[in-house]
C-alpha cells in the first residue's frame, strides 16, 4: 500500500475518522506494512510492548494464559487495532497474537506513535479509555467479550 492507499484505508479506522484527510496522508507515511502468514505469531504475552497495529487483510487471534491454560480473548479483522494497552502501560503485552489467516498490517513502531500522540493528544485519551474497558472486561470476566 502506498501513502494515499493507506491514507484512505485509515479513514475506516474509528480512531482516525475525525482526521482531515490531509493530516491522514502525513499520518499515513509513518506505518510500515507487515504480512503474516496463518499461524504465525506476531508476539507472545509478557513480549515487550509499545508499537500500534491495524489489520489491513486477515484475521489476527488473541489469547492469553491463566493457570497454565490459553484463554481465548477473540479474533479481530480488517480495521480493528491493537498494541495500545502495552503502549500505555509501558509493559509487555498482555496476550499472543498470532495471524488466524493470511494477514496483512500497518504498524506505527513505538517511536513514531509518541511523535502523533504529542500531536494528537486525543488518541491517548482515546486509548485510555480503550484500555479501561478492556481492564474492567477482564476483571468482571464477561465471556461475550
Amino acid at each position: 500500500m502506498d501513502s494515499k492507499e493507506i491514507a484512505k484505508f485509515l479513514t475506516t479506522v474509528r480512531l482516525f475518522r475525525k482526521f482531515e484527510e490531509e493530516h491522514l496522508v502525513k499520518l499515513a507515511q509513518l506505518f510500515e506494512g507487515r504480512n503474516l502468514a496463518k499461524g504465525q505469531k506476531l508476539f507472545s504475552e509478557g513480549d515487550p510492548g509499545g508499537d500500534f497495529y491495524i489489520i489491513t487483510s486477515g484475521k489476527i487471534h488473541l489469547a492469553r494464559s491463566a493457570e497454565d491454560k490459553e484463554i481465548e480473548i477473540g479474533d479481530l479483522t480488517m480495521g480493528e487495532f491493537f498494541g495500545e494497552e502495552s503502549y500505555l502501560s509501558k509493559k509487555g503485552h498482555t496476550a499472543t497474537a498470532t495471524a488466524g489467516a493470511e494477514t496483512h498490517l500497518l504498524i506505527l513502531k513505538k517511536e513514531k506513535l509518541d511523535l502523533v500522540i504529542q500531536e494528537n493528544p486525543e488518541i491517548k485519551a482515546d486509548f485510555e479509555a480503550l484500555a479501561r474497558s478492556y481492564q474492567l472486561a477482564r476483571r468482571k470476566d464477561f465471556s461475550w467479550l
